[in-house]
Parts: structure tokens; sequence; C-alpha cells
């Protein structure tokens, strides 16, 4: 095989590995990124967990304060029913009392409801913060094997693109030129197979004298229809092929 050919052969095999090693680069920090958005929405749900219960408690303390007073003026009602001197004086003091003592009920039954609500905060705090335990440390470890297969693939790259930098120091300048112009609008491919008397890229029909000029391999042809480099490469007999 002509030199040129083989070294735009070996050329393009290395640039395709790069940009599919590249493409894997990129989707790393996505998945980082998707771990710690993970870890974050329990750290969310967490923390609103917590929020949501010191609500509760502070309602409690408010009601308890509301409690006090009026337990504080049941007491006096009760101080000032034994001074009253009238029948009247003394319904319109039980009709107060009556009422204070409406509250304090109404108050207690909130207070009760709050502490049902707080024992089920309670319970959601804990589970929610080891939810978020949880998923922090499998996150931490889910990144450890993503941050290693980044490094490997981080060294491939560095290995493939020396190669591929060696490879194209190696390829005159106008043919090199052809090369990028074909495989910016060909999704990096450049050169192509040749086998059946077809382009293996766009499957055109190939001239049949052109064809046997292509199996010399030793010219840069270009397919009529893509303008792919083309080259020959004969294939292997069958496997149950008689032997000769």
């Amino acid at each position: 095989m002509d030199p040129v050919l083989r070294n735009l052969i070996q050329y393009q095999d290395l640039s395709l590995q790069m940009a599919s090693l590249q493409a894997r680069l990129q989707q790393f920090p996505a998945q980082l990124q998707a771990i710690d958005d993970e870890v974050k929405a329990a750290s969310g749900a967490m923390e609103a967990a917590r929020a949501a219960l010191q609500d509760h408690q502070k309602d409690r303390r408010r009601l308890e304060g509301e409690l006090q007073d009026w337990e504080s003026k049941l007491r006096k009602y009760n101080e000032q029913l034994m001074q009253v001197k009238t029948n009247d004086e003394y319904r319109a003091m039980q009709h107060e009392i009556a009422g204070v003592k409406d509250k304090i009920g109404q108050v207690e039954e909130k207070i009760l409801l709050l502490m049902e609500e707080a024992e089920t905060g309670e319970r959601r705090v804990k589970e929610e913060q080891a939810r978020h335990e949880a998923l922090h440390r499998e996150g931490e470890a889910r990144k450890s094997v993503v941050n290693r297969e980044k490094q490997q693939v981080d060294a491939e790259a560095s290995r493939v693109g020396g190669l591929q930098d060696t490879a194209r120091s190696a390829l005159d300048p106008g043919v090199l030129d052809m090369f990028d112009r074909i495989a910016r609008g060909r999704n990096g491919v450049a050169v192509a197979k040749a086998r059946d008397e077809r382009c293996q890229e766009c499957n055109v029909r190939i001239r049949p004298q052109i064809f046997q000029d292509i199996r010399r391999n030793d010219q840069i042809i270009q397919c009529d229809s893509c303008r792919r480099i083309l080259y020959y490469v004969p294939e292997a007999p069958p496997a149950d092929a008689p032997s000769a």
C-alpha cells in the first residue's frame, strides 16, 4: 500500500479514537453533577423536614404561652367569682368563666394535635437524615468510580493524542489539507473502504476501471459522489472455504 494512504488511514483511525475519547470526557462532568444533585436534593428534603419540625415547635410554644394567659385569666375570674354579691353578677361571671374554659379546651386540643404532628415530624427528620447520609456515602463511592474512569480515559486520550500528532506530522501539508476539508463535512471520515465496486460510506457505485485503480492502493483516488479518499482491503475468504 502507498505510504501516504497508509498514513491517512492510521491518522483517521487515531482521530476517530480521539473524538470518541473526547466525547466520553465531556460526559464526566454531567455524571458527577447528577450525583451531587441527588445528594443536594436529599439534603434539601432533610432541611425541609427540620424546618417543618421547628415551625411546629414554634407554634406549640406560642400556644403554650396563650394557654398560660387563658389559665391566668381563669384563675382571676374564679377569684372574682368569690367576691360577687348578686345573682346577675354571678351568672355573668360564670358566663365569662365558661368562655375562658372553652378557649382553654380549644388551645389544648391544638397543642395535642401539634404534639402528634411533632412526633411524625421527628420521625421524618430521622428518616430524611438517614436517607441523606446513605446517599452521601453512595454518592462519594460513585464519584470515585467516575473519577477513576475519567483518569483512565484521560490517560488513553493523552496516549492517542501523542500518536495522532505523530501521524499528522508525517502527512504532506497538501494531503493533510485535503483530509481536513473532507473530514469536516463527513463526521471525521475522510478515508473510506472500496468494496464490490462501491464506496462503503456513501454506497455509490464506482466505475470498474476506477475500482481497478483503487485496488492497487498506490495513489489517492476520491469517490465521485462523497469525495472521500478510497482504498481497498481484500476480503478474507469465508471460514468454510475449501483449502487449495
